[in-house]
């Protein structure tokens, strides 16, 4: 019964905070995980922890006056895409966001930050990694419901892209005490979930009688890319495991330090797009004990 009681619940909604600005990248053998992880009584901040009600701001929009006045929140839930804060190489276009922290500080209020890549990546990252195209489930109207190219979530190029911004992001608002917890995003495919295309996804937008996409199989296009046959299903489980092991080693060196930032993992039903029930929950389970394992291991190794 590894970690049922903390996985289930977390399953929803996960935090997860860093240990130490000098905690290194390590390599972690979690066949040694034990059936239960216990926490000691220092292994969270009160003065950064998240709690309370925090207000969802819809994609790209600013929180209204009435819920930065509102004495009922604790914090806003600020979202954005990647493309629009790195629109080209080594440029950043941080004012929105630089806007919204000062407004944070000046009515005492915490943020949650979600920034989405995937098929929101800048272009310039678009052209340089191993894409497939997919139709976009969610989102503004120039992308919901048109197949983009999505960057692969395991490609190397994809990734290191993705990592050299959050070291930026980190660099940029880690120190800033207004930020309560950040997203891990990465491997996702539209916002700030653990998500690729899948039918569950379209199920809602997919037009069948669009000639764009004549008998469009998001399942199906993964198991090809993965060349198909029984075995292909396990491989993208094992390949999208490995990426968000990475991904959550990248948040936390980046955010790691004095602050103590947490972290959020938002994993739903239909988070992997197979069909084999066994597999799925696999990759939920290894998600949420490697993150909990990382926090574990980094912890009581201070």
């Amino acid at each position: 019964m590894k970690n049922q009681i903390i996985g289930r619940f977390i399953l929803a909604f996960l935090i997860i905070t860093t240990a130490s600005s000098t905690a290194q990248v390590v390599e972690i053998d979690t066949s040694t995980i034990p059936d239960e992880v216990t926490f000691p009584p220092n292994a969270t901040n009160p003065e950064f922890a998240p709690k309370g009600i925090y207000a969802i701001v819809p994609w790209r929009q600013a929180p209204e006056d009435s819920t930065w006045k509102n004495p009922c929140v604790e914090g806003v839930t600020i979202r954005r895409y990647w493309k629009d804060l790195n629109p080209r190489e080594d440029e950043y276009k941080w004012e929105e966001l630089d806007s919204m922290f000062a407004l944070a500080h000046a009515y005492g209020k915490k943020i949650h930050l979600i920034i989405a890549p995937g098929f929101f990546s800048p272009r310039w990252v678009i052209k340089k990694a191993d894409t497939a195209r997919f139709i976009v489930p969610h989102g503004p109207k120039a992308y919901r419901g048109k197949m983009k190219p999505l960057p692969l979530p395991w490609d190397k190029t994809y990734l290191n892209l993705w990592f050299a911004f959050v070291d930026t992001l980190a660099k940029k608002f880690g120190p800033d005490s207004a930020l309560s917890f950040i997203a891990v995003t990465g491997p996702n495919s539209h916002n700030g979930e653990v998500n690729l295309p899948s039918k569950e996804s379209d199920k809602l937008i997919v037009d069948p009688t669009n000639p764009e996409f004549p008998n469009y199989d998001p399942m199906e296009r993964w198991r090809k890319l993965l060349g198909g046959g029984p075995q292909a299903e396990q491989k993208l489980k094992d390949r999208m495991v490995e990426a968000y092991k990475k991904t959550i080693d990248s948040f936390h060196k980046g955010f790691a330090g004095k602050q103590q930032k947490y972290f959020s993992m938002q994993i739903f039903e239909a988070s992997l797009p197979v069909d084999d029930k066994a597999i799925h929950d696999n990759y939920e389970n290894e998600l949420i004990t490697y993150a909990l394992w990382v926090f574990f291991v980094r912890l009581v190794s201070l």
